[in-house]
């Protein structure tokens, strides 16, 4: 799986239900190395999926893995950093 296919799934999703997001998320789950992809998405703001993402993620880590973002905080820190 690559981000391709996690970009296709997300651009597949028309709208946040708990189905839409839990379908994708299970994908994600199941392919853990997608998860960073899926952080990278989420903050590639000039893409029409970065909601889509960031959808995703917070499902991810409010129903299944928190703990997943750990190494990827970093990114957060760079992303908000700069904004200031």
């Amino acid at each position: 799986m690559s981000i391709l296919y996690l970009t296709e799934q997300l651009n597949n999703i028309e709208n946040p239900t708990r189905e839409n997001r839990k379908r994708v998320s299970n994908i994600v789950i199941e392919n853990r190395i997608l998860f960073k992809d899926l952080v990278f998405i989420t903050f590639d703001i000039d893409s029409i999926t970065s909601n889509k993402a960031a959808w995703i993620l917070e499902w991810i880590c409010n129903q299944h893995q928190l703990n997943w973002i750990l190494p990827h905080l970093d990114i957060f820190q760079v992303k908000f950093d700069s904004k200031i």
